[in-house]
């Protein structure tokens, strides 16, 4: 996963580079510089209308590959898919969602808090007044136990940990905060400093949640990060923070997308591409091409508004 990101990462450069060039040499005056400041920020909002506009042509496809499944066409070995049925236990494990206290086989969860976050320039002296907030992930995890889809072509696993697109649901009420607070307080956290050890944290934690999910088809990943220069209250005060949670239980109607191994009956993530990994989203064929549908609408919205933005910046 980490040579993958690498790759990905190393390919947004590539086409940030030459987008930068080709602005340098577009805007670069007769017998003069070419304003590279300029150029690389437009270069910058041109590798992200790029991303955008890939992004809608992957979703089309994945809303075929869903309409395909529901027809109960099998997906094609080695190649990405899609999977449509009712998420069943194989085990008699349960878990509870941490926020919502409803019974699950797989769940995910944020707290999050909005607040002011100093450079390293200004540490010492406090932020500035004039930075604007930002939303701060203090507490996440996720947990699975043994579980498979049941569809039209027999039952489907998650080989890999899956991401959840737009299932989640924004917990609110003292219930939903009386129950949080009595998660966090029973819950070991895996502890993470922004930016010092966060992301060697996080990919300790992504690479053991493969590894159980791949010897004993569970896993369960709790962190919580500090971020330097920001302190809260103790406790917590969770009637400021935003509780958000991604529950899947037993009988619900899901979607599932990503690499199709017949092999080994499942769903992993694709080489290379990072951007492809196994995906689930709740609910049935309609509301999952619908949710794909509204995200491809949203990202060619995004893409029309960097390409606005580039032709005003550059003229």
């Amino acid at each position: 996963m980490a040579e993958d990101r690498y790759r990905f990462r190393l390919l947004l450069a590539v086409v940030f580079a030459g987008l930068t060039a080709a602005w340098g040499a577009f805007l670069r005056p007769a017998h003069g510089e070419a304003p590279w400041p300029k150029a690389a920020f437009l270069g910058l909002l041109g590798t992200g209308t790029v991303l955008s506009f890939w992004s809608v042509r992957k979703i089309r496809s994945d809303a075929r590959l869903i309409a395909e499944a529901a027809r109960g066409i099998p997906p094609s070995d080695g190649e990405r898919g899609a999977a449509v049925g009712e998420l069943v236990p194989t085990t008699d494990e349960r878990l509870t969602a941490p926020f919502s206290g409803e019974p699950a086989l797989l769940y995910s969860y944020r707290v999050e808090r909005y607040a002011r976050v100093p450079t390293s320039s200004s540490a010492s002296k406090g932020p500035s007044p004039a930075s604007g907030p930002s939303r701060l992930v203090l507490h996440e995890g996720d947990a699975m136990v043994p579980c498979e889809i049941r569809t039209r072509i027999g039952p489907v696993k998650m080989l890999k940990p899956p991401t959840y697109g737009p299932s989640w649901n924004f917990m609110k009420g003292p219930e939903a905060a009386a129950r949080a607070e009595a998660f966090l307080a029973s819950t070991p956290f895996a502890e993470a400093v922004y930016p010092d050890t966060f992301y060697a944290v996080r990919e300790t934690a992504e690479a053991g949640k493969r590894e159980s999910l791949a010897a004993t088809g569970t896993y369960r990943c709790d962190s919580r990060t500090t971020y330097g220069g920001v302190t809260f209250e103790s406790p917590l005060d969770l009637g400021q923070c935003d509780l958000s949670e991604a529950r899947f239980g037993p009988g619900d109607a899901v979607t599932l997308l990503g690499l199709y191994d017949a092999e080994r009956g499942g769903f992993t993530s694709m080489p290379d591409d990072p951007l492809d990994g196994v995906t689930l989203l709740a609910g049935g064929v309609s509301e999952s091409i619908q949710q794909t549908e509204s995200i491809g609408c949203v990202l060619i919205g995004l893409g029309l508004v960097l390409v606005v933005i580039q032709v005003i910046v550059a003229w």
